[in-house]
């Protein structure tokens, strides 16, 4: 279930309430491999790479004064790097969260520093590994 055959089956799940919706924007990266073009005045250490798949996202240390459950589990990586992982996300997620991200190859903790709506169901999340 987690890998990149399984991306359409995240994009038509069967609960509207959970299905998440990418803008046209974000349509594009679907079909795309490797590595991410530089950006100027990007002060990144290593390189990013495309990487739509699928993967598994559950809360380990959520924010005390928002209490609540970040909704389905399965959720859509975008790119990804040696430090760092951007996902899409059905909700919003805080800076300062810590969670636990299943790839299809690795686990590992996660900490948010970015979360910015795209959609009215999509969350575009940006993260660092500890």
């Amino acid at each position: 279930m987690l890998d990149v055959d399984h991306v359409e089956e995240i994009l038509k799940d069967s609960q509207p309430d959970h299905r998440l919706l990418l803008p046209d924007s974000l349509s594009g990266f679907l079909a795309k491999r490797g590595p991410m073009p530089p950006v100027s005045n990007d002060q990144r250490r290593f390189p990013r790479f495309y990487y739509p798949a699928s993967a598994l996202l559950y809360g380990e240390q959520l924010l005390p004064a928002f209490p609540r459950d970040i909704g389905r589990p399965v959720i859509m990586t975008k790119d990804i790097s040696r430090t760092g992982v951007s996902l899409l996300h059905t909700s919003q997620l805080y800076p300062g969260e810590v969670l636990r991200l299943q790839l299809p190859c690795a686990e590992k903790k996660l900490i948010v520093v970015r979360c910015q709506q795209r959609a009215e169901a999509c969350f575009e999340v940006a993260g660092f590994f500890v």
